[in-house]
C-alpha cells in the first residue's frame, strides 16, 4: 500500500498548504492512485488468464524449454501483477497434475516479483489456508519487501506454532529468510525435530543472516542436536565466513569429537 500511495503523498508534501485543497487533497489522490491501479490490473488481467491456461495446458513431462518462456513472460509483467497472481498458487482442494504445475511455477515467479500489493492477500491465504496453497503462501512470505517483514514474520510464528509435518518446516524456513533472530527462530534452531534445525539453518545460510550468529552458536554448543544437522551448520558458516570466531571454532571441534557424527562428517569439519 505505502509503495502505491508514495508517489503521490510525495505530491501532496510539496504542494505545501496549498496542496490541502480542490483536486491536490489527500482523498483526491488516493482516489487517483486507486484508479491508477485498477486501470494496470484490468490492463494484465487477460495476460495473466491466458498464461495460467498455459500453464494448466503443458503436456506431461515437458522439457522445460515452454516453462522458461512462461516464467520470462511473468517477470516482464512487472510486481504489480503479484495480486492477480497470488491466487493460482492454490491448486485447489482436489489438486490435478495441470493445478499443480500452475501453482508451483507462479509461486516460482512471485518469488523473483517481491510487491506489496500481493502481501496481504498472501497473509490471508497462510492464515486461513489449507494445502499446498497455504504451504506456497507461507513460502512467499518469506520474499515480502521488508515494509511487509513485521506482518509476515507475524503471521508465520502463528502457523509454525500450530503446524505440523511440511508447513511447519516452511514456515521456519520463510521464518529464516527474513533474517535475524528471535523467540521463534531460536525455537526452531532448539527444536526435538531434526528436520525442523535443518530448514532453519539452511534458510539462514542462503539469507547470509549475521544476525542469527548468536542463536547458531548456541546450537553448536549442544553436540547432541548439533551432530544430526552438521552439514547445514557448515552450510551457515560456510555462507558467513567473517562470523567464525574462536567460539565457533571450538564448539566445531567439540562437535568432531562427539561420538555421534559419523566418520565422514568429522572429516568435513576438520577440513
Amino acid at each position: 500500500m505505502r509503495a502505491l500511495f508514495a508517489p503521490w503523498l510525495t505530491a501532496l508534501a510539496l504542494a505545501g498548504p496549498a496542496g490541502l485543497e480542490g483536486e491536490a487533497s489527500l482523498e483526491a489522490l488516493l482516489s487517483r492512485a486507486r484508479a491508477e491501479r485498477k486501470a494496470i490490473h484490468d490492463s494484465l488481467r487477460p495476460p495473466v488468464l491466458r498464461i495460467v491456461a498455459e500453464l494448466e495446458a503443458l503436456p506431461e513431462g515437458e522439457n522445460g524449454e515452454e516453462r522458461r518462456r512462461i516464467q520470462n513472460e511473468l517477470e516482464s509483467l512487472g510486481h504489480e501483477v503479484a495480486p492477480l497472481l497470488v491466487p493460482h498458487i492454490d491448486p485447489g482442494a482436489a489438486p490435478t497434475d495441470a493445478s499443480r504445475l500452475r501453482a508451483q511455477e507462479i509461486t516460482k515467479a512471485l518469488r523473483k516479483l517481491p510487491s506489496s500489493a500481493g502481501t496481504q492477500a498472501l497473509l490471508a491465504l497462510a492464515s486461513k489456508g489449507q494445502g499446498e496453497g497455504q504451504i506456497h503462501a507461507v513460502e512467499l512470505l518469506g520474499y515480502v519487501p521488508a515494509v511487509d517483514a513485521g506482518p509476515a514474520r507475524a503471521t508465520l510464528k502463528a502457523v509454525f506454532s500450530e503446524a505440523t509435518g511440511p508447513l511447519r518446516l516452511e514456515a521456519v524456513a520463510a521464518l529464516a529468510r527474513l533474517g535475524g533472530s528471535g523467540t521463534t527462530l531460536r525455537s526452531a534452531l532448539a527444536d526435538p525435530d531434526r528436520k525442523v534445525r535443518a530448514a532453519a539453518l539452511l534458510s539462514l545460510a542462503h539469507a547470509k543472516s549475521a544476525a542469527a550468529a548468536a542463536d547458531v552458536l548456541q546450537l553448536v554448543r549442544d553436540p547432541g542436536k548439533s551432530a544430526p544437522v552438521i552439514d547445514e551448520i557448515l552450510l551457515f558458516y560456510r555462507s558467513l565466513p567473517e562470523i567464525v570466531d574462536r567460539e565457533a571454532v571450538e564448539g566445531l571441534i567439540a562437535i568432531a569429537t562427539h561420538p555421534r557424527p559419523a566418520m565422514d562428517q568429522r572429516t568435513k569439519i576438520l577440513t
